[in-house]
């Protein structure tokens, strides 16, 4: 784990822009999660944003297609809050195979990444974003090498 510092913010709308630079397939979208239902998903949980191609766009032929990122944001948060997150985060990668998943810890020092499971350790980046005299203060907790989780 280390800090990082930055002076950058990207505005809510640059990121969409920028994904293009990413160079997913399908034209991919960031959205807030609000879709993912039971009958549809066999899920109950959502993550907090995810990048995915929309199934209903007709470009992916499976629900488990076209899932790019999902991403969980707490504020402050503790290690079992941390711990539930990376559950979900967990499930999400079972479920609908999101190759790479985040969890963000806003206001905070503890990217939380001892609470980050061996199963998804080599796919989740975790964050911890703060402020300190106005400038943006980021930690990282990059993805484990060498484990991809089994799969």
């Amino acid at each position: 784990m280390f800090g990082v510092e930055t002076d950058s913010f990207l505005p809510d709308d640059q990121i969409g822009k920028r994904l293009k630079y990413a160079e997913l397939p399908g034209d991919p979208i960031v959205e807030q999660e609000y879709q993912k239902t039971l009958p549809l998903h066999h899920l109950k949980i959502r993550p907090d944003v995810i990048v995915h191609i929309p199934f209903d766009r007709g470009r992916v032929e499976r629900r488990d297609q076209g899932n790019f990122v999902a991403m969980e944001l707490k504020l402050r948060s503790n290690a079992n809050e941390a711990r539930d997150d990376f559950s979900k985060l967990s499930r999400m990668r079972e479920a609908l195979g999101y190759p790479l998943t985040i969890f963000i810890n806003i206001d905070s020092d503890e990217t939380h990444v001892a609470q980050r499971p061996e199963a998804i350790a080599s796919q989740t980046a975790c964050y911890a974003l703060r402020l300190e005299n106005g400038r943006p203060v980021v930690r990282v907790a990059a993805p484990a090498a060498g484990n991809d989780g089994g799969h």
